[in-house]
């Protein structure tokens, strides 16, 4: 803005101010006042005179709001200046974000990326921040939540993990990989949150590429994962009769012993607990086993032949019975669906060394929980 401007405002305006005061003043020349003048050129130096004080008055009034016009001006000028400066920084604060979500999720350095998260903390929005950290969480070279160096136990941490367990996992041991959902598992307990489905289809996926756990590993998961629903998921997805006999042998067997060290039966000098099971619990897994034994999955489990089996089929056919036995008084017609068909997976007449055990308490379970079905469907 030129700054000569105003002045020249001012000018000009108190010129014609002039000019149009002395025109009026003089055209008045009313007789009375003029007769006080000896001459018009004493009348006219009076005009001029008025004139004078008029203008003069009227330029501090003149000056006052044309200095508040360049003020506002130069004060419009400097927001907008704010606002294209404001836009600069925002449009290059997005493309720092966009880089920093494409480090995360591609770089494999534990420095780079542990850079990467420190970089990211610096942003000012936290939906960047956020993108960021679910890049990272994503990526698989990172771990799942919870699991070694990388103890961080936030939703979104839990969330993306289980949204990405099979690439996280893709190339492990099936040991480790059961190592890491018990730690993801516990992380998302600390939350309230579940991750019971994505943890289930992972350990079915293993079992249909013949890398399945056992039984031992599937009963410490369930034992230390802390998320009861993971007993009820294992047992309906083993429904697939798509799965091999190994998944159905491993995981009644896991989920058995499991309940069974829940509510502290250890007939084989394993250490006892003090966590009792829940009556939900319970006729959680009452249902799911019903549902196999109803549906014949599991006749003549004890019979079944496979050198890939952990434990003995005869064996996971007693553990069933114990904990079936165990959970029969939450529901009369689950636990006549269960011992009806007990009987049909075969236990051998031979003694099971310390299976006979187990069986002899799933018979005084029996007896104590449900005593007239079992008179009438013994085994």
């Amino acid at each position: 803005m030129n700054k000569k401007q105003p002045t020249s405002r001012i000018a000009v305006v108190a010129c014609v101010f002039s000019v149009v005061a002395v025109g009026v003043v003089g055209a008045l020349e009313p007789d009375e006042i003029r007769g006080h003048f000896e001459n018009s050129a004493a009348w006219w130096s009076f005009v001029v005179a008025v004139a004078t004080l008029v203008v003069t008055a009227a330029i501090p009034v003149l000056l006052y709001h044309l200095t508040s016009a360049s003020a506002r001006a130069a004060v419009a000028l400097q927001e907008q200046q704010k606002d294209l400066l404001s836009r600069q920084g925002q449009i290059l604060a997005a493309q720092r974000a966009d880089q920093l979500v494409l480090q995360a999720k591609s770089l494999t350095g534990e420095a780079d990326l542990a850079e990467v998260l420190a970089e990211a903390e610096k942003l000012e929005s936290a939906v960047s921040r956020l993108r960021v950290q679910e890049s990272y969480w994503s990526n698989p070279a990172v771990p799942v939540a919870g699991w070694g160096r990388h103890r961080l136990n936030s939703g979104l941490a839990v969330r993306v993990s289980a949204l990405n367990l099979a690439p996280k996992l893709e190339g492990k041991p099936t040991s480790q990989g059961l190592d890491e959902l018990e730690t993801l598992a516990k992380a998302a307990a600390l939350q309230n949150m579940r991750v019971t489905e994505p943890i289930t289809q992972w350990m079915m996926r293993r079992f249909r590429d013949g890398r399945g756990a056992g039984d031992t590993r599937i009963r410490d998961l369930l034992r230390d994962a802390g998320d009861d629903e993971l007993f009820s998921s294992l047992l309906g997805a083993i429904d697939d009769m798509g799965l091999p006999p190994v998944a159905r042998v491993h995981v009644v067997a896991g989920v058995s012993d499991a309940y069974l060290d829940r509510i502290g039966y250890y007939p084989r000098g394993e250490r006892p607990t003090t966590e009792l099971a829940s009556p939900d619990l319970s006729r959680q897994l009452l249902a799911g086993m019903a549902s196999l034994l109803h549906r014949r999955r599991l006749n003549g489990l004890a019979g079944w032949d496979g050198d890939e089996f952990t434990i003995s089929p005869d064996g996971a056919a007693v553990v069933v019975a114990a904990s079936c036995a165990a959970a029969s008084y939450t529901d009369e017609h689950l636990a006549m669906r269960c011992v009806q068909n007990i009987s049909q997976m075969g236990f051998p007449s031979r003694s099971m060394g310390l299976y006979d055990l187990d069986l002899n308490y799933a018979r005084r379970k029996f007896r104590e929980h449900q005593e007239k079905l079992f008179a009438a469907y013994p085994f």
